[in-house]
């Protein structure tokens, strides 16, 4: 009989965006998918592989990893990981009306991991962005949504 592949969500029921530091105590995990949004993950520290989609993708920091819905994958982390963690739902570009950050959304969605070098900015942006996802209200969807564009820009130029 063949087993059905776990649906795993981390994402808030009523939010667009979950925005949270990378869980340290990660280390393996069996594969799985998400069904229900777009995950980017940024390590600033750690080493092993990540699987997506049966490709293995040494984590080799500072790296950024971009999980679409329904891709397959899994972790084999030998050191302690350090990074963030962005879920991404489709309602928040549903409600978005900046062009320019769907544009920019696009072309990161079409990659699958990507070496960074300058990384001050990036950890910068994301602490920010960690920071504007605990507050509510249109103000702070605007921010992050200005945080974003920033955030995809740098790591396009990178």
């Amino acid at each position: 009989m063949h087993e059905q592949l776990p649906v795993k969500d981390k994402s808030e029921e009523y939010k667009f965006i979950k925005a949270s530091p990378f869980d340290t105590s990660k280390r393996k995990t069996t594969p799985h998918k998400h069904n229900r949004y777009f995950e980017l993950i940024y390590l600033s520290r750690g080493s092993g592989i990540h699987y997506i989609d049966s490709r293995k993708c040494p984590i080799t920091p500072p790296i950024m990893f971009f999980i679409r819905k329904e891709q397959v994958h899994y972790w084999e982390i030998d050191s302690t990981p350090e990074g963030f963690v962005v879920i991404l739902k489709k309602d928040f570009f549903d409600r978005s009306l900046d062009g320019e950050l769907k544009t920019l959304f696009m072309k990161i969605n079409k990659y699958t991991c990507l070496c960074l070098k300058d990384t001050s900015t990036i950890q910068k942006l994301l602490e920010l962005i960690v920071e504007e996802n605990k507050k509510e209200g249109d103000t702070a969807f605007h921010i992050i949504e200005g945080l974003l564009k920033s955030l995809f820009a740098k790591v396009l130029g990178a």
